[in-house]
């Protein structure tokens, strides 16, 4: 029978519509017609064509296993697990592919011992799957022991569906808050009645085995139920996948997803215009880094300058990874990556940030979840500047199947979400559910200073330029102004490392110390260490200075053997430059002033508000010992000063230079393999000017440049411009500095 054929008998079945129609046909017809809707994956079609065949021909085993699966597809499980289970140690052995349906019935109804003994049952007997497909069933089996430890229900949230006058047959999906309607949400549903009617996957109309494209449509709360449905203009409305996003801060703007499939598109901008005749032909596309052709999509407004969005994009963890976005000065920064406490090599997608800015919750399809996608929550702790673990929100949220869009309303007493599960209550497809929580959820009810995650370290830097410039300490959280939170601060006390020889570095004294500032650091992973290293005269200058360096190596590399950040240690080796103590009095060796003088100090950077005092003992040196060129460095050094970087290599530097010139120094992140050299120590650009430009034409390095530094530690161009109005003589450096480009 041709394609002409099944066309226009289909025509004629939905013209007739009626079953008499399908019984006067000839078995083998209703089969070909039952295959094809099965094929096409309309599995409601072809049940109750297979149905028809089952009752004619009741030992027919093929018929029987198309109707358990066709059952398990219109989330009849029941059903499914009673014509799935013929096929279990029956007289023809048992069926592989009955297995995995049975495995999937049983991890829908949450049994998940049970889902897992099919599915380790399936892999033993089904031994053509490929590489994808097994590991797909091992993370299902990973995912049912997930579900496991998550069974206990929840007795402080009950769930429910929102309802027929809502959900249909198809999907329904995406709901979306109205932001000036406490009492009307907007979602997306592929229905019946839909712009465009039946169509294939090219987009042409398709009266018989086509499917609807989504539209987007507005529910409200009318006699107590959510009903009053509507279907919104056809403008907003095509013949393509149209699927809202969000809105804006005021509910003036709708952003929404149009595209020939649900992977690729455009993010037009619909504004509400009143008049229609001020509706234009074509709505603008929404100007921003996010690429939906490709793939970027699941946006969220945090508000009107803070996005964030699910990508698939190069550079991240594998599968949809989150990220964010924020407009400044009228322009869309370059999204940044959410990092690994969010993002795996599975999927996330469907951000919300609650309106703490530190509460994200989001879906997932990890190993982690329970079936396929479920709801985490995360937490983002403003003292350690870094997300906690992420968790799973468990059940009745969450169920074996994809649980997406997930939102918590303005009260924070509801949320609002859509699933596929199978349950008694769903109306096959996705269904848009509501949780309401017997608790409310603090966070959407708490406005936090600074207002977003991303900005606690920049808050957190200037506070600190203003408690330094002020003279006081603030150990206070960054907390809402609608709470009250008392901080306990933690005093910490470290003294300079010293040692006699190299094999002493990591002597007792020096690793309890250590080992207190490792506990530091890990507890704040914002904070950074700066470890300075002096010595005495014992070796050539140029070798004196690198061994220096070596030393603080030594040191930074126990630390991250203990967990530190190799990003979080600074390193700089000033060698035998700077003695606070005389090595040398009337003419002999002063034994006293060496041990001084070989030692590493300390410097705890980044402290701002955090609850924590830190305290660094400097060295004391009595009067009859002090040395002027460690007292110099401390002078200079304390406030702005400048160097000039002459080298930035991978080994020693090689030449007379570093001889040749004084205050020599080397820096190092304990992060990067590469050593920078400086000469100099100045107080004035001018000073720092004359020494590049006599580096410049002696010894013709072009290349050398001057850098700043506040308190011993670099200042960038945008640090510079902030401390200006502290330091005038920054100013000179920031014009410097863009002359240099």
């Amino acid at each position: 029978m041709n394609q002409l054929f099944f066309r226009l008998t289909f025509g004629l079945l939905l013209f007739f519509g009626s079953f008499s129609f399908l019984a006067a046909q000839k078995p083998k017809d209703i089969r070909r017609e039952a295959d094809a809707y099965f094929e096409h994956q309309l599995y409601a079609k072809a049940l109750d064509s297979y149905t028809m065949l089952q009752r004619s021909n009741p030992k027919d085993n093929e018929v029987k296993m198309r109707i358990g699966i066709c059952s398990y597809f219109t989330n009849d499980l029941e059903q499914a697990q009673k014509y799935l289970g013929f096929f279990i140690d029956g007289e023809n052995g048992t069926e592989p592919q009955a297995c995995f349906y049975l495995g999937r019935c049983a991890h829908e109804q949450l049994e998940f011992k049970e889902a897992i003994k099919f599915y380790k049952l399936y892999l033993r007997l089904q031994s053509g799957l490929n590489e994808t497909q097994r590991r797909g069933l091992v993370d299902d089996i990973k995912r049912c022991a997930s579900g496991q430890l998550l069974v206990a229900k929840d007795k402080t949230t009950l769930v429910e569906n929102l309802g027929d006058k809502v959900n249909g047959s198809g999907d329904d999906f995406a709901p979306v808050l109205s932001p000036n309607n406490d009492e009307k949400i907007y979602f997306s549903s592929a229905r019946a009645g839909n712009v465009g009617g039946l169509r294939d996957p090219k987009g042409l109309k398709d009266e018989i085995f086509g499917s609807y494209a989504a539209d987007i449509y507005s529910a409200k709360i009318t006699g107590g139920e959510w009903a009053s449905v509507t279907q919104l203009n056809t403008l907003l409305n095509t013949p393509r996948q149209d699927v809202i996003l969000d809105f804006n801060a005021k509910g003036t703007v709708m952003f929404f997803f149009k595209g020939f499939n649900l992977q690729g598109g455009e993010i037009l901008v619909d504004t509400f215009r009143q008049n229609s005749n001020d509706n234009p032909t074509y709505l603008p596309t929404f100007r921003s880094p996010l690429d939906a052709a490709s793939g970027d999509g699941y946006m969220h407004f945090f508000n009107d300058s803070t996005l964030l969005f699910s990508s698939r994009r190069a550079g991240g963890f594998g599968g949809n990874d989150l990220y964010i976005t924020e407009l400044r000065n009228g322009v869309w920064a370059e999204p940044k990556n959410l990092g690994p406490h969010i993002n795996t090599p599975y999927d996330e997608l469907s951000p919300f940030l609650a309106a703490d800015g530190r509460t994200l919750y989001f879906s997932s399809n990890s190993t982690q979840s329970t079936g396929g996608f479920d709801v985490f929550r995360i937490k983002f702790d403003d003292m350690k500047q870094d997300w906690t673990a992420a968790t799973n929100v468990g059940f009745p949220i969450n169920s074996a199947g994809d649980d997406l869009f997930f939102r918590i309303a303005k009260d924070g007493q509801k949320a609002f979400y859509s699933s596929n599960r199978k349950d008694n209550g769903s109306f096959g497809g996705s269904d848009i559910y509501v949780a309401y929580f017997k608790t409310v959820q603090e966070e959407q009810l708490v406005v936090s200073e600074p207002l977003l995650f991303s900005q606690v370290a920049e808050y957190f830097a200037t506070q600190q330029e203003n408690n330094e410039e002020n003279g006081t300490s603030v150990t206070t959280n960054v907390v809402s102004p609608e709470q009250s939170v008392e901080n306990k601060a933690t005093f910490y006390e470290f003294n300079s490392l010293y040692y006699n020889s190299e094999d002493d570095i990591l002597g007792p004294v020096n690793v309890r110390q250590l080992n207190k500032i490792s506990r530091l650091m890990n507890d704040f992973p914002q904070l950074k260490i700066q470890l300075t290293a002096h010595s005495d005269p014992s070796e050539k200058a140029d070798y004196d200075l690198f061994f220096s360096m070596k030393r603080s190596e030594k040191i930074s590399d126990y630390l991250i053997r203990n967990g530190v950040r190799a990003s979080q240690i600074l390193l700089k080796s000033c060698g035998s430059n700077y003695p606070i103590a005389k090595n040398i009095v009337d003419g002999n060796l002063y034994p006293a002033g060496q041990r001084m003088n070989r030692r590493l100090d300390i410097q705890i950077k980044n402290i701002g508000n955090l609850p924590l005092r830190v305290s660094i003992s400097a060295p004391e040196v009595s009067e009859f010992m002090a040395a002027a060129e460690g007292t110099r460095y401390r002078n200079v050094s304390k406030d702005l000063s400048y160097k000039v970087q002459v080298a930035a290599i991978k080994q020693m530097y090689k030449g007379e230079l570093i001889t040749k010139y004084s205050d020599a120094g080397i820096e190092k992140s304990a992060d990067t393999p590469t050593y920078l050299y400086t000469l100099g120590l100045f107080k004035t650009l001018s000073s720092a000017e004359q020494l590049r430009k006599e580096i410049a034409q002696k010894e013709n390095i072009k290349t050398a440049f001057i850098v700043a530094y506040i308190g011993g530690v670099r200042v960038s161009l945008e640090e510079a411009k902030q401390y200006q109005t502290v330091y005038s003589d920054l100013a000179n450096y920031v014009t410097y500095l863009k002359n240099k480009k």
